[in-house]
């Protein structure tokens, strides 16, 4: 019998070992797991800090047709505009509806735009990173809508990958 209490308490000893042995390392996992997290969070909101888009002017080209320039005032580059957000607001020219819409971007350029899309125009000045919108730059832009009414206004609205926005109106 007292063989018996020794195996038995040599078992308890090892499984509590093993165990305290898991809660460790799954801790330690956890905190290596949060820390990265941590990181990225912290690299991301650095970023976003550091971003700053401002629309310098908007013009009503046609009645379908606006062009817009964009600021990078910040100190971020604006790699993917595909990302980029551009909602509009604005009074359709025939039913006086207000209407506002997210644009969907276009890589195709100004010949293959179609309504409810936005595209590049131009960056100027790109002679660093061509395509990408560094700070410095300006960036035109051109949003092709249904019919919008010249007399009534509206107002538009971009909004870079991270969430950093600018509107004005028009």
């Amino acid at each position: 019998m007292g063989f018996g209490v020794i195996i038995a308490a040599v078992i308890f000893v090892s499984l509590l070992a093993v165990a305290t042995y898991l809660v460790a390392v799954s801790a330690i996992y956890t905190m290596d797991s949060l820390s990265g997290a941590l990181d990225r969070a912290s690299e991301f909101n650095s970023e976003r800090i550091m971003t700053s888009v401002r629309i310098a002017n908007v013009s009503i080209l046609t009645n379908n047709t606006i062009s817009v320039m964009l600021n990078n005032t910040g100190s971020t580059k604006i790699h993917n505009l595909r990302h980029m957000d551009v909602f509009i607001h604005y009074t359709a020219n025939e039913t006086d509806e207000k209407l506002t819409e997210r644009l969907r971007y276009n890589s195709g350029g100004i010949s293959e735009l179609q309504y409810d899309e936005w595209t590049c125009l131009n960056i100027t000045p790109d002679a660093v990173n061509p395509g990408i919108f560094d700070p410095d730059e300006c960036m035109e832009i051109l949003l092709k809508v249904q019919d919008i009414n010249r007399s009534t206004g509206g107002w538009i609205k971009v909004v870079t990958p991270n969430g950093i926005s600018s509107f004005k109106y028009f």
